[in-house]
Order: C-alpha cells, then sequence, then structure tokens
C-alpha cells in the first residue's frame, strides 16, 4: 500500500501502474483499491478485467506482451478510457463513505489473490504495482 496523501482540487488526480498479474500467471485476481482515511471505505478501484490495453500508449511498439502491464488513472472526471472516478462523499445519494472529498487522507492498496497453486503469489515473485499522485501547480 503506499503513504496516505491528499487530493488538494478537482483537478488532481492518480495515475496507479504496474504488472497485470493475472496475465502474467502470478495471480487470478489483481487489483488497486482507493481508500478514505480513517474509515477505511474504498471509494475507487480497478481491477484486472479492465486492465487489458490500459498500457499500451505508453510502450513500444516492440514490446511483446503489452497486456501484462497496467496504466490506470483515478479522477474526479473521466480523462480517457482507462479512468475510475473518484466520487465526492459530500452529498453522495450512496452514503457518505461511497466517496471521498478533497483534503481528506487518502491511500492506495493493491492485490494479488490466488496463483496456480490456489496460494497468493510470493511478495518476492512479484513487481510491486506503483502510484504517483499529481496535483496541479
Amino acid at each position: 500500500m503506499t503513504r496516505d496523501f491528499t487530493l488538494n482540487s478537482d483537478d488532481d488526480f492518480i495515475v496507479v501502474y504496474g504488472v497485470n498479474h493475472t496475465e502474467t500467471g502470478n495471480a487470478r485476481y489483481s487489483n488497486a483499491i482507493l481508500y478514505g482515511r480513517p474509515m477505511l471505505n474504498g471509494v475507487c478501484s480497478v481491477y484486472d478485467s479492465l486492465f487489458k490495453g490500459s498500457a499500451d500508449q505508453y510502450l513500444g511498439n516492440d514490446c511483446e506482451n503489452p497486456d501484462q502491464y497496467y496504466v490506470y488513472k483515478m479522477a474526479r472526471t473521466k480523462m480517457d478510457d482507462y479512468t475510475a472516478v473518484i466520487e465526492y462523499s459530500t452529498d453522495n445519494e450512496k452514503g457518505k463513505f461511497y466517496g471521498v472529498d478533497n483534503e481528506s487522507n487518502l491511500l492506495l492498496a493493491f492485490r494479488a489473490y490466488l496463483d496456480e497453486t490456489n496460494i497468493g503469489p510470493s511478495y518476492y515473485e512479484i513487481i510491486y504495482d506503483r502510484a504517483i499522485v499529481f496535483h496541479k501547480k
């Protein structure tokens, strides 16, 4: 998981990226989830079924297995086909814990579940997922 961070404005966004562990055979399911603090309410997530094709524009044409990687954005508004929208907590019709407001503490967690032996992949065998938070100047 990441350290805590905040989104300071509606123009801030997050990029999550890494290896698509389901395509490499190291997991049957993987995801990235944005959590709000202090309740650890999951407010935005992307799953391995959404990863295919998401890294294509960032990899060269000579990449042999582009679907083994992913690049996904989390933002207040849809930036492209590979963006998960982060809902607000305030005035959320589903309830306040279905979203998160600006200036709230957040963290990202990444998961890779069950390899071909029906246990989780070893942390020593996988490349860790990463996140970059972009703040508007």
